[in-house]
């Protein structure tokens, strides 16, 4: 999470790049033009403007969404050379999400050499603001000055975070005002108490006021707010007391006159990228139904041959902070299925409350088949569209697996289920109930659109390999 004093910058560097983006479209027409009058045979012709000014607009917007999804403005600090490399694969993510969109779209008259020559450009364009300018900018920014407030101000940690790479050289601590044991953190002039606020803003330069809230009294925190917003510095609250204990991001939101501190899972902050990605769920899930209907069709037909029972198998299934629904997927196994489960209990290969069999005896022979390649799943599409599911998150589990669930493993359900998540791209079969448990909370704590399309891309390749339950 970007620290206040640079997140401006980081908003003109996001604004900065789609410029860019921009900018190496425009580059890429230019230089596609000149190159097919010398290379007809491999350069096709193309109509610049009006009759395919269309795509352009959705081909900076996938730009904008994976360079806005990732960490690449959270970090403007780093290396040059490490920012050279994070663009180089947010730019292979872009021209791999332009390439499926046209795909997805059955765009056949935008020649594939022109995406390619923009994607160089951009990236050549947008490394130099990352490795070149913007170590420039950063070092012509003044120093923000903080006072910090507390009891004890020391014992917060204050100096090693202003001493992190993302703050050392931009912030410079010109004071402490504590009434606590420990006092100033060493080497930094304490002066004066908590009380003392409004002099101490009076005789020094303060952007912010660094406010410790722990052990603090009510009255005490007030004098403090009251000073600071008439001597026009801003205030960054710090309630040590119980924020440390949470992963959770704060924010604030407002219920009629009050307002509050909300925290929230990356997801519940990112709320115009979980628009997206709702957009994306919708249109991605349409497509691939009916792209895809005549080959659902004979999946539904060779279902029906299998055996008795219906083609199309419903289960409850929890979602969204244990919200039931009703999921669906190609039958896989024989009609009684649920009936000889209990009798198959000792065989169960999971070490949680999940019921797997690698070879189960219940599965058709036509189930096994679309079980490999996660084709019974296709149904699910479906809930997608009804908002039941999104195509990426952690996968549903059954209401009498969740009653078994441990307190630290029901935070899976703090986002929407998905068909699709780390654990399908990666281990499969292979992962134990606790890792299984942790890769859906690490998708969750490290939430980004960007993800959602790696995985995305990891789950076709898994698909192709047969290497479903």
């Amino acid at each position: 999470m970007k620290n206040r004093p640079l997140r401006y910058q980081a908003e003109k560097a996001s604004l900065f790049d789609l410029a860019l983006v921009v900018f190496s479209l425009i580059a890429a027409l230019v230089v596609h033009k000149l190159l097919f009058r010398f290379f007809p045979e491999v350069f096709a012709s193309f109509d610049m403007f009006w009759g395919n000014a269309w795509f352009y607009i959705p081909l900076c917007a996938i730009w904008g969404i994976v360079f806005n999804s990732s960490d690449l403005y959270d970090r403007l600090a780093d290396p040059p050379a490490r920012q050279i490399l994070r663009v180089a694969k947010l730019s292979l993510v872009s021209f791999a999400a332009v390439f499926a969109f046209f795909y997805a779209m059955r765009v056949h008259n935008i020649p594939r050499t022109l995406v390619g020559l923009q994607c160089v450009a951009a990236w050549i364009l947008v490394s130099l603001r990352a490795a070149w300018l913007e170590p420039r900018l950063l070092a012509a920014m003044p120093l923000h000055t903080v006072l910090a407030v507390g009891r004890n101000p020391a014992a917060g940690g204050l100096a090693g975070w202003l001493h992190h790479p993302d703050h050392a050289g931009r912030m410079q601590l010109v004071g402490c005002l504590c009434d606590g044991p420990e006092g100033a953190p060493r080497g930094t002039p304490r002066l004066g108490g908590t009380g003392d606020t409004a002099k101490a803003l009076r005789e020094n330069v303060v952007d912010t006021v660094l406010l410790f809230s722990d052990g603090l009294a009510q009255e005490e925190m007030n004098a403090v707010l009251e000073a600071a917003e008439t001597q026009g510095a801003d205030v960054w609250l710090r309630p040590v007391s119980f924020t440390d204990r949470v992963r959770y991001l704060p924010n604030l939101d407002e219920i009629g006159d009050w307002t509050l501190l909300v925290f929230s899972s990356p997801s519940g902050n990112a709320l115009w990228e979980m628009a997206v990605k709702r957009m994306m769920d919708i249109v991605l899930s349409f497509l691939l139904l009916v792209l895809g209907s005549p080959l659902w069709l004979a999946i539904a037909v060779a279902v029906a041959c299998s055996g008795k029972g219906p083609v199309v198998f419903r289960q409850r299934r929890c979602t969204l902070r244990g919200r039931e629904f009703t999921m669906y997927k190609f039958r896989t196994m024989v009609a009684d299925a649920e009936e000889k489960r209990g009798t198959l209990a000792a065989a169960n290969e999971s070490d949680g409350p999940v019921f797997k069999i690698r070879n189960d005896p219940r599965i058709t022979r036509v189930g096994r088949f679309l079980r490999r390649y996660s084709l019974d799943e296709v149904p699910q599409l479906v809930n997608v569209l009804k908002g039941d599911m999104s195509l990426v998150g952690p996968r549903p589990p059954i209401p009498s697996e969740v009653a078994q669930y441990d307190d630290w493993q029901r935070r899976r359900l703090s986002m929407r289920t998905g068909c699709t998540c780390l654990w399908q791209v990666g281990g499969r079969n292979e992962l134990d109930f606790d890792e299984w448990m942790r890769l859906d909370l690490r998708y969750i704590d490290h939430w980004s659109l960007a993800l959602d399309l790696k995985i995305l891309l990891g789950t076709v390749w898994a698909v192709l390999r047969g290497t479903g339950c």
